[in-house]
């Protein structure tokens, strides 16, 4: 017999250094940059804790994933890592275990066990956020004593992991990130305490995180409590790696400069579209992301070449006069050094 239940709570908590629970040995002191964390599971029940499955999305840092470790304290790991820092600045974490048995798995209602051991590394002034992913969920088996068979399935809060710079008494940005926001919109949101004395933030871009370029600015809003929130869209974001950088201005001339962060944009793959097909008077030849030059030919029935448009650019919008042309079927073709597209159009006069 099976049935299902609501444990109570699962939650990431820090450990010290040198501690360990179960298998896991956490980092020493050697390795301070190194933030190690536990997933403790309190449940609702009693028996043995057969398994355990979660899944998380964890936020990019400026130097991409930042988990360093994902291994299980008292089960055969069952682990996985998807790294979408380029595509969206996120990475999709597997933090389970399987294999419980009578000897070290034996739980109690409402007495907390530590089943999974995380390990960040997080630079200076960065934070990280761990949310759960709803599509995996959170579940954990428990043979109970009376052999039935109960799955739990654990609440989780979103969890946010600073590493603080210890030279920073009163930071001046709490949380700086960048998001895709469609197309090639890079989102930049940022938050700071009550700002004294601050006129306005400059948003600086770079494609290799050394030479920044101002790309706008953010006025100092009035104080709305203890913390300001702010944002700023680059709308005209590159392809590949965008870094960004905010600087924020005091009225006496003093700036202070966030951590760099960088959201990043696929190419767009070579593609053509050709409209109205039939044609009477025009066709329109739209080509998307050609690494050069382009070509555009239209051939006839007995291959004569009757159109011949040489155009340049990334995302191309040409315009055919085909209204002196006999009506029929043509070949249409768009030519570059690596690619080539042909369709058959239709002219009706």
């Amino acid at each position: 017999m099976a049935c299902t239940h609501h444990a109570q709570t699962m939650k990431l908590i820090p450990v010290h250094a040198g501690s360990k629970a179960g298998t896991c040995h956490f980092e020493s002191g050697k390795k301070q940059h190194v933030m190690c964390y536990a997933l403790e599971y309190t449940p609702n029940a009693s028996g043995v804790l057969t398994s355990y499955t979660t899944g998380f999305f964890i936020s990019c840092t400026s130097l991409g994933s930042p988990v360093v470790k994902n291994i299980s304290c008292s089960m055969t790991d069952n682990v996985n890592l998807i790294n979408g820092c380029e595509a969206n600045g996120l990475i999709l974490l597997s933090a389970s275990g399987n294999s419980g048995n009578p000897n070290n798995n034996w739980i109690k209602t409402g007495e907390p066990v530590i089943l999974h051991q995380i390990c960040f590394s997080i630079p200076m002034g960065e934070s990280i956020t761990i949310r759960e992913d709803p599509v995996t969920d959170l579940t954990t088996s428990i043979d109970l004593e009376d052999e039935n068979l109960l799955t739990e399935y654990p609440a989780f809060e979103e969890t946010v992991i600073k590493k603080q710079r210890p030279d920073i008494s009163r930071p001046s940005f709490l949380d700086f990130k960048g998001i895709p926001a469609g197309g090639n919109i890079a989102q930049l949101d940022w938050t700071t305490p009550v700002e004294v004395g601050t006129s306005h933030f400059v948003v600086e871009r770079s494609t290799d995180g050394k030479d920044f370029v101002e790309i706008g600015r953010v006025e100092n809003k009035e104080s709305t409590g203890r913390i300001n929130s702010y944002q700023f869209l680059d709308r005209n974001a590159l392809i590949g790696k965008n870094f960004y950088r905010l600087q924020q201005v005091d009225f006496d001339g003093t700036t202070k400069m966030s951590p760099v962060r960088h959201v990043s944009f696929m190419e767009k793959p070579f593609e053509v579209k050709v409209s109205p097909n039939p044609a009477n008077e025009f066709i329109i030849v739209e080509i998307q992301s050609p690494l050069n030059e382009s070509v555009i030919k239209l051939y006839d029935q007995t291959g004569k070449i009757v159109v011949d448009e040489k155009v340049e650019g990334k995302l191309l919008k040409t315009k055919l006069d085909v209204a002196k042309l006999l009506s029929g079927q043509y070949t249409l073709t768009v030519e570059t050094s690596n690619d080539k597209f042909s369709e058959n159009v239709v002219i009706l006069h």
